[in-house]
């Protein structure tokens, strides 16, 4: 079957500065490719699922690859049953305007999408790559932001 596999991760400083950082890695036979960003004012749930959604957005404003199926890697229990559907939302389900725009993509893309929960900080190349990279990117809005380079 042709796969893609998406490993995801959010990253955030709940408790001072409340700025978080997101990634994904996008694998498919071998080749890899990344992205990460930073966002301020969020929470640990935004990021973990707006790497999920960033990841979808790629895959979807792309047209060189078409696969048939998006397995989406996560280490957050939170972000996988409610994307996914196992979890009800409820009219104050927080991050409503997250789900929204998961189904939507969701929605758009012609391929199979289905979540895989993975143990943070496992070894799992992959999967420690996308959690490197939400965190460079949390730590170096910090950072930057009290004026260290």
């Amino acid at each position: 079957m042709n796969r893609l596999e998406i490993y995801t991760d959010g990253a955030c400083d709940n408790f001072h500065s409340r700025v978080g950082g997101w990634a994904w890695v996008m694998v498919r036979n071998g080749q890899h490719g990344s992205k990460s960003r930073r966002v301020v004012d969020t929470t640990s749930n935004r990021m973990e699922m707006e790497a999920i959604i960033q990841a979808l957005e790629s895959y979807q404003k792309q047209s060189v690859l078409t696969v048939e199926e998006i397995v989406i890697y996560s280490d957050s229990e939170y972000s996988i049953n409610i994307l996914s559907g196992k979890w009800r939302i409820r009219a104050n389900t927080k991050n409503q305007d997250l789900i929204r725009r998961f189904q939507a993509i969701q929605s758009q893309i012609d391929a199979a999408v289905s979540f895989e929960k993975v143990k943070a900080h496992s070894g799992h190349p992959w999967n420690d790559l996308a959690d490197s990279l939400a965190n460079g990117a949390m730590i170096d809005s910090y950072y930057n932001k009290r004026g260290f380079q």
